[in-house]
């Protein structure tokens, strides 16, 4: 770990840790203790990582200061080979890296501030706590699918899985990672769903479990040819691990606790999104990570 206040002091070099080829994949924890009062340099290495596992990804879940959770934006961080030496690194923040110009970080990651050399709101006194996940055999790259379902009651009528062809990309380019053509348009025809539905979510397949804090919205509905109007802070983020759903409603899922954004459930049903030939969805991916509201 390098971890370097904009007076110098910290650590430029300390052990974190140490894991086995068997114990690598999956989620870990380390604890480092000493102190730093603004980043000026932050990044965590692996050592030799990407030449023994070259498709590798590797995400920061939670950092604690001093035992205190931190926000960060990891849209901002930097995954890889940086220096092109085989180790895998996490730039968080770092003055003299990929996410710098003329000494200053563009876009930090601890907080709104742009164009920075250190950025304060990362800071600890006596401890920094880092959960990560390691994925040696596939780094989150790659073509997605998004899917409609929607299914008006048990008898089999309604979809688990309807895709008019498109698909979208998640590119992985200069250590970073990004969407591309991240708005859809799903038309699904049927005769047998104007009862209502029980569930209705579009469904991306591996999506969740690389990246849990991915975001999309729902920016129309059309039931029928004609516009539905609707409570957008109820349409909501959701998984079934590892796939990642923007739930419209789900009489299992985050919207039954939080109230569905279009009626009130009759029983398991919301009558408000039955439709007696088509469904139509329109929706956008915003971010694969989670964006923090300062």
């Amino acid at each position: 770990m390098l971890c370097a206040s904009s007076d110098g002091s910290g650590t430029w070099g300390a052990d974190a840790g140490r894991l086995s080829p068997a114990e690598l994949a999956g989620q870990h924890t380390f604890t480092y203790e000493g102190s730093c009062s603004d980043a000026m340099v932050f990044a965590l290495d692996f050592q030799g990582l990407m030449g023994k596992y070259p498709n590798t990804f590797v995400r920061i879940d939670e950092m604690k200061c001093d035992g205190n959770a931190i926000k960060f934006n990891a849209n901002n961080f930097f995954y890889g080979d940086i220096e092109g030496n085989g180790n895998y690194r996490v730039e968080l923040f770092n003055i003299y890296g990929k996410g710098a110009a003329g000494g200053n970080v563009l876009n930090s990651a601890f907080s709104n501030l742009q164009n920075v050399a250190s950025d304060p709101a990362f800071s600890f006194n006596s401890s920094l706590e880092v959960t990560y996940t390691v994925f040696t055999d596939g780094n989150g790259a790659g073509v997605y699918t998004p899917n409609l379902a929607t299914i008006p009651d048990w008898s089999g009528a309604g979809t688990w899985g309807y895709n008019a062809g498109a698909t979208f990309e998640v590119k992985y380019e200069d250590f970073q990672y990004s969407i591309v053509n991240p708005s859809f348009n799903i038309k699904y025809e049927s005769t047998d769903c104007a009862a209502g539905s029980i569930m209705t979510f579009i469904e991306v397949a591996d999506l969740y479990g690389f990246f849990p804090g991915t975001h999309a919205t729902l920016d129309n509905l059309y039931l029928d040819g004609t516009e539905v109007t609707f409570d957008a802070t109820k349409v909501l983020d959701a998984n079934e691990s590892p796939k990642y759903r923007l739930e419209l409603w789900n009489c299992y899922g985050s919207t039954k606790a939080g109230g569905c954004a279009f009626g009130t459930p009759d029983g398991d049903v919301i009558k408000e999104l039955g439709f007696s030939s088509s469904m139509e969805v329109k929706f956008t991916f915003h971010s694969l990570f989670a964006v923090p509201q300062w």
